[in-house]
């Protein structure tokens, strides 16, 4: 797995938008996943997040699936996982 972290602040707010520019090399089977702190952020009722690790791991279940049944799996662990979430499947 290979991170590319922020280097730039919330994308689509601000009329100038201004970052670094970061290159990795996808290879046939290689998944990109792009992720809002909706995600991330989304909290159960002992008030865990489930964070960036349970993403990963999800991923990395969900790595064979199309990209649709992956995403609807994912969003359905999140969902599970805290169920007052709003997290959808809209575009």
């Amino acid at each position: 797995m290979e991170r590319l972290d922020a280097t730039a602040t919330v994308l689509g707010i601000f009329k100038d938008w201004d970052c670094e520019i970061g290159e990795c090399q996808l290879r046939s089977g290689d998944t990109l996943a792009f992720y809002t702190d909706g995600i991330t952020e989304s909290y159960n009722s002992a008030d865990e997040q489930f964070g960036e690790q349970r993403l990963i791991e999800a991923l990395q279940r969900h790595r064979e699936s199309s990209s649709q049944s992956a995403l609807a799996a994912i969003v359905d662990e999140v969902q599970r996982f805290s169920p007052t979430s709003s997290t959808t499947t809209s575009p």
